[in-house]
């Protein structure tokens, strides 16, 4: 397969967002044509720049002359937009550099993803542009829009004005969240459509909207992304930046785990991957347009999230009920009050209400709502609000069959109501939400005014709070890769070269002897100590095949397990190794794989035979320190069984986290090595110590393409 060329960095990028001269080649008098399209877009520009209309054909378009070549132009375009066929890219290119023109916008379609061809055909392109020291938006992309500098050379996408910068695979996602922008009330300062990212990537866009003025935050739609490390380091330089990143990733299927070669290849599923890169930059990320338009809408008006901790208030029981159910089952915390925010709530509710989380306020009580949000909101126990019920049922406007039209004072409190929550919104950062059977009420328009988001379900409103909560703290980045060290020497199964080096890491692994008769095994195991365990370590799945024997106890047993596995798999590659107390400990899998976007990504889970039938494992993307890979194993599911559940002494979390981050290194230093793992490491209260290892050569993975460039 043809490789891309690599990202680049730090590249001028005003000649594309702020040009002076623009031309259209391709530019057409034909409505059904793209080229007229186009050509009216950035048409709409002229009163802040020169636009050049280039025609074949030298005839009229929208009732201006053109230029049959960009070679005629009176002057030296800035940005050109192509909208020609494929087989005339080339030479518009060419005249287009010739002429001056420091950045390209590409539309025209059938280069990158018709295959390798159209690559080479890419790759040859971005060749000369970078070599004149230009850029280049696309090829098969729908354009870009800069509100700020009135350009707008993005075809049929009209965005509303604001500061967002958008950057998207995918053009008709544009479309989307303009509409959804409008009606949210958040606009976009920047969009630009990606198309195959054959030379400028999202990541480069990235990096150019941290210093761009009118931009505060930053909507990305990826499919892929060109340099994993370059993405993640820009997006975490955003976030430090105080402009939030929003991800929406598609394809994260687990397919491409299928033709892994260990439990460490076939557990990173592309998904959790992305969810490490965000963990790692602080990156927010959605899963569907919706939720992305939501977190928009409230990471623009400042709203953020220490943790997950939520308090809900309601007027109605069944409310709370149900809010504090969802929120349970989306991740959020309902914690109790602390003792001095339930004596203040005593002094807002009526006598009789029980002060517990949810709060249900027993009936009509809109004073009491805005008094207790109020308190909810300012107490250090509480990261978020939910109020939940009926707010907006008096002041619904009559437009919603049902509800009461001829109750004015309740109206009234309702409104009341609705600008005290609505002020309290505004002093804090805190993100405070409401669920209303009527959010198109006075009083919901009031909140929405606010910052405070307004639904008709409960879900949306505690997936916003749940998404905001598990990006509440980024990890700064990445850590740099070393240099790299020479290529492992593989020899026989490899089992014993993947214990010399994690063993050179500092790595403790249970005494072992190789071993190819069953004399040799006697004499191993008289030297090690009964109980032993035998092996055949040329299998990967040795459980699954018979392939190991643990709690042999004496030479007899011994000579007829040996035997008994010579007879199932021949002359093959054995090990003697000293029995660990197994019931003491916990076996988990540490492991590292490389990712052609990332470079090494770690995993920790629970591990042993079963590992993939559990599934429990966390990612990261390497190398880490050991702190890092101590919050690792902290977010498994089954970490109350390693601190100790059922009686049980803690294992040594601490040696755990010093073993992963010593194989992260060691991935790190040899980008040689598709995948490395040890399972099971088993942890006991007093130590770690790896029982198995593997590691996989790219160079020997078969029937699948190569992970690295």
């Amino acid at each position: 397969m043809t490789r891309r060329l690599e990202a680049v960095t730090g590249r001028d990028l005003s000649a594309l967002f702020d040009p002076q001269v623009v031309a259209v080649v391709g530019a057409s008098d034909d409505p059904s044509k793209w080229g007229n399209l186009y050509a009216k877009t950035v048409l709409k520009g002229e009163h802040r720049r020169t636009v050049l209309l280039v025609n074949g054909r030298g005839t009229q378009v929208l009732g201006r002359n053109t230029y049959t070549s960009l070679l005629e132009v009176p002057v030296s375009p800035d940005l050109v937009v192509c909208v020609t066929p494929a087989g005339a890219l080339e030479q518009v290119i060419d005249d287009g550099l010739a002429m001056g023109a420091r950045s390209f916008v590409v539309i025209t379609a059938g280069l990158g993803e018709e295959g390798p061809a159209g690559v080479a055909r890419e790759q040859a392109i971005v060749g000369r542009i970078r070599g004149a020291g230009a850029v280049m938006v696309g090829p098969n992309c729908l354009g870009i829009v800069d509100t700020n500098s009135d350009l707008d050379a993005g075809g049929f996408i009209d965005l509303p004005r604001g500061n967002v910068a958008f950057f998207s695979q995918s053009g008709t996602l544009g479309c989307d969240l303009s509409l959804r922008g409008r009606a949210a009330g958040y606009g976009f300062s920047r969009f630009v459509s990606l198309g195959n990212q054959a030379d400028l990537t999202v990541s480069e866009l990235i990096d150019d909207a941290v210093t761009h003025e009118a931009t505060r935050a930053i909507a990305l739609y990826c499919e892929d992304v060109i340099s994993g490390r370059h993405f993640v380091h820009a997006a975490a330089r955003a976030t430090n930046a105080g402009k939030p990143v929003v991800l929406l990733w598609a394809g994260g299927s687990e397919a491409g785990s299928r033709s892994a070669s260990s439990h460490t290849g076939a557990l990173a599923a592309d998904s959790a991957l992305i969810d490490a890169a965000c963990r790692s930059a602080g990156i927010f990320r959605a899963d569907s347009p919706g939720e992305m338009s939501d977190l928009l809408f409230a990471l623009t008006r400042g709203k953020r999230s220490n943790g997950h901790r939520t308090a809900i208030v309601s007027e109605g029981g069944g409310s709370c009920t149900i809010a504090a159910d969802l929120a349970s089952a989306t991740g959020l915390e309902v914690v109790p009050f602390s003792s001095e925010l339930a004596a203040a709530l005593v002094g807002v509710v009526r006598a009789g209400v029980r002060i517990d989380n949810p709060l249900d306020l027993g009936g009509d009580e809109r004073p009491a709502l805005a008094a207790s949000t109020k308190l909810l909101a300012e107490d250090d126990g509480v990261d978020a609000v939910l109020v939940a019920g009926l707010l907006g049922w008096y002041s619904g406007d009559g437009d919603v069959d049902g509800a009461p039209q001829d109750a004015p004072e309740s109206a009234q409190l309702e409104v009341d109501a609705a600008h005290a929550i609505a002020g309290v919104a505004r002093q804090t950062s805190k993100p405070i939400v409401v669920s209303t059977v009527i959010p198109k009420s006075a009083a919901g328009r009031i909140l929405t005014s606010a910052g405070v988001f307004v639904h008709r379900e409960y879900e949306p409103p505690l997936r916003l709070l749940s998404r905001l909560a598990d990006a509440a703290v980024g990890q700064g980045g990445l850590s740099a890769l070393p240099a790299p060290n020479p290529p492992i020497e593989v020899t026989g199964s490899g089992y014993w070269d993947a214990r010399e080096l994690v063993a050179s890491a500092g790595i403790t692994m249970t005494a072992a002897v190789r071993v190819s008769t069953a004399e040799d095994a006697v004499e191993a195991a008289n030297r090690i100590g009964y109980p032993v365990v035998l092996k055949n370590v040329a299998l990967l799945h040795k459980s699954d095949r018979g392939g190991v024997k643990v709690g042999i106890d004496g030479d007899d047993a011994l000579v007829a397990t040996f035997r008994e596995m010579w007879r199932i798999f021949g002359a093959s590659d054995y090990s003697v190794e000293a029995m660990e107390p197994l019931e003491r400990g916990v076996e988990v899998i540490i492991g590292c794989k490389q990712d052609n976007r990332f470079g090494p990504v770690v995993l920790v889970g629970i591990g042993g035979a079963f590992v993939e039938l559990f599934q429990d494992v966390v990612l990261e993307i390497g190398p880490i320190d050991a702190d890092r890979a101590a919050s690792m194993f902290d977010r498994l599911r089954a970490r109350d069984i390693l601190r100790g559940a059922r009686g049980r002494r803690p294992v040594d979390i601490g040696a755990a986290a010093e073993a992963t981050a010593a194989l992260s290194r060691i991935s790190a230093a040899h980008p040689d090595l598709a995948e490395l793992e040890i399972n099971p490491l088993l942890l006991l209260p007093e130590r770690a110590v790896g029982l198995d290892a593997r590691l996989v050569q790219i160079s020997n993975l078969q029937s699948r393409e190569p992970e690295l460039p």
